[in-house]
Formats: structure tokens, C-alpha cells, sequence
């Protein structure tokens, strides 16, 4: 009878092998991760963007529903850093863009109306006349830019015509 005892190993080749197979698969598990992290910011930077568009034209629309008349002389027409101001029970509302802001000056009260992650880099005011030639109302279009991350510019228009009792 022999003392012999049979012993199985793996060879250094082996185990070098199971490594980088293993290795391989972390690579290809942590690309995943980060690049669904990296949509996920996206998606979320796009849905933050739209509720400003949001507040933006709720905002527009009070302002323009409590509103008397357009002041054509201080209003800025066909630019794309326009300005539109509307009369108000003897004051004024008025929306401009100031260091890439979209601004919102009432009476010399000026808010600004997005989150500071945001820029405005166009503020495009058109007029909207009634069949007598006046101005009825104003048609917007403003871009918005992400300082975050860098997706493509989100530009909207809204048409915002006064109501007359």
C-alpha cells in the first residue's frame, strides 16, 4: 500500500485566468452603473427644467391675467434680449433677462424666476395685434440652458394675450 495522497490544485495559469474573468465582469458591471447614473442625472435635470418652464409660464399668465396694457415704450420687441412690461393697476410688471437670469421686476421689486443652476440665454418678445393695429398681447420665447450638465438647450414659447373686462 502506498502513502501516496492524491492532491488537487489549481495551476498559477488557472487562477490568473479567474482573475481576469472576474475582473472583466466588475469592468463591464461598473460601466453599467455609471452610465446609468449618468442618465438618471440627465432625466432628472430635464424634469427640474421643465417645472421652471412650468412656474415661468404660471408666472407669465398671472401677470398678464392681472394686467392692463402692454407698455410699448419700455418694452423691448423683436431682440433676443427682450424685455416686455405690463402695466398693472398703476404700476408695472416687467420681465427682462439680467447676467443670464430671467428676472421679474414689479414696482422695483426684482425676483428672480429660476433656480441659479439655470441660465436664460434668449428672451424673444413678439407683439400680438388686434384688428386695430394695438398691442393685445405678447408671444415669448425663452431658452434655458443647464449649468450642470450639459444637454441641449430647452426653448419654449407662450402666447399671453390680455383679457378686457
Amino acid at each position: 500500500m502506498s502513502n501516496k495522497t492524491d492532491y488537487k490544485s489549481m495551476s498559477l495559469l488557472e487562477t490568473l485566468l479567474y482573475v481576469a474573468l472576474f475582473g472583466l465582469i466588475f469592468i463591464s458591471i461598473f460601466e453599467f452603473f455609471l452610465f446609468t447614473a449618468e442618465k438618471n442625472q440627465v432625466a432628472t435635470e430635464r424634469i427640474e427644467i421643465e417645472r421652471t418652464v412650468l412656474f415661468i409660464e404660471e408666472h407669465l399668465q398671472d401677470t398678464i391675467n392681472r394686467g392692463e396694457s402692454i407698455d410699448e415704450v419700455n418694452s423691448i420687441f423683436d431682440q433676443d434680449s427682450g424685455k416686455v412690461r405690463i402695466i398693472i393697476n398703476g404700476g408695472y410688471g416687467e420681465y427682462r433677462i439680467v447676467s443670464g437670469k430671467l428676472v421679474y421686476d414689479e414696482d422695483a421689486t426684482v425676483n428672480d424666476l429660476i433656480p441659479s443652476r439655470f441660465t436664460v440665454s434668449r428672451l424673444y418678445v413678439e407683439k400680438v395685434l388686434d384688428s386695430a393695429a394695438e398691442v393685445t398681447g405678447v408671444r415669448l420665447t425663452i431658452e434655458l440652458n443647464s449649468k450642470k450638465i450639459s444637454i441641449n438647450k430647452t426653448t419654449f414659447s407662450t402666447l399671453l394675450i390680455l383679457t378686457r373686462f
